[in-house]
């Protein structure tokens, strides 16, 4: 898939907490439409913590955590995919059946 065809997602900040050890920071991340898709959970450690860090990424609706931003966004390609299959496959239903 092209650059093109990837859809964009943008960050929205919902929350940050300063603490001894570090600072966590959360994102809500928006489709292009403005619907909330996801979040990432972003921990930044400092003093003795200095160096370390860690994001985990969720997608809604999926149980699974992702490190790193590329593989949740093939995770929401291929459900933008299933969603235009599933939509196809109800169209194409015959009428009167089960929706």
């Amino acid at each position: 898939m092209t650059d093109s065809a990837k859809p964009i997602i943008r960050r929205r900040m919902t929350f940050h907490m300063r603490a001894t050890g570090g600072s966590t920071y959360c994102h809500d991340l928006l489709d292009e439409g403005g619907s909330l898709i996801g979040s990432v959970s972003s921990w930044i450690g400092t003093g003795k913590n200095s160096g370390q860090s860690r994001q985990v990424y969720t997608l809604n609706d999926d149980s699974r955590e992702f490190t790193t931003f590329e593989e949740f966004r093939e995770a929401y390609l291929a459900k933008l995919e299933q969603t235009r299959r599933d939509k196809e496959w109800t169209d194409a239903a015959p009428e009167g059946a089960t929706k």
